[in-house]
């Protein structure tokens, strides 16, 4: 386990844990960069464009989820044809009350 990431940050360890300061960034803390010991910069999160639709975090990784789909039951499919007679039936049912006279 490395060091825990702080507010303020060397270059040589910014490049090297970069994808880390990035996730804190991206929950809205600010990280001072530093060449030695002058603060040069400051990485900070973009404003939302429309804060009413913020982003959620992902609780799980693409892997996870694609595993969760392949594991999970498939709904039954229908035989063939089954859904066509189905339709049919409902046409003719139809058809019949408006020949009939019961729809006006």
């Amino acid at each position: 386990m490395g060091k825990p990431i702080q507010d303020e940050v060397r270059i040589a360890e910014l490049k090297a844990r970069f994808s880390e300061y990035l996730r804190i960034v991206r929950r809205g803390k600010e990280i001072v960069i530093k060449d030695r010991e002058t603060p040069v910069a400051r990485l900070a999160p973009l404003e939302t464009p429309n804060p009413v639709m913020g982003s959620i975090p992902a609780s799980r990784s693409m892997a996870r989820v694609e595993k969760m789909l392949r594991s999970a039951r498939r709904q039954p499919t229908l035989p063939p044809g089954v859904l066509d007679k189905v339709i049919e039936e409902n046409k003719r049912d139809v058809y019949e009350k408006w020949i009939g006279g019961e729809l006006t």
